[in-house]
């Protein structure tokens, strides 16, 4: 145990600066970067979160438009097209009615 304990000082000592300055910079700095990171993750994720929440509902609610259209049509021909035209000029689905 106290082999890594002195290979991890031995680490230190020679890789972090030995400057007042640089050390004093390192310690005002690394944790504002720090809490920055974790902030800009936290944020990124709830927004990420919040973006596939909205467009779900809304692809969701497309769909049922559509299958509320062709349950009150009469099923014919020029219904079932002109579902499909709504469908893809006005809501981009690319749908097809196969019967």
């Amino acid at each position: 145990m106290s082999d890594y304990y002195f290979r991890f000082n031995r680490f230190l000592e020679r890789h972090l600066p030995t400057g007042l300055y640089t050390r004093s910079l390192i310690i005002v700095i690394a944790p504002i970067v720090l809490l920055q990171t974790i902030m800009a993750g936290i944020i990124l994720e709830r927004h990420w979160d919040n973006v596939t929440k909205v467009l779900g509902r809304s692809l969701a609610r497309e769909i049922g438009l559509v299958t509320d259209l062709y349950d009150r049509s009469n099923k014919s021909e020029a219904a079932i097209k002109e579902i499909e035209s709504v469908a893809n000029k006005r809501l981009d689905l690319g749908l097809e009615i196969d019967r």
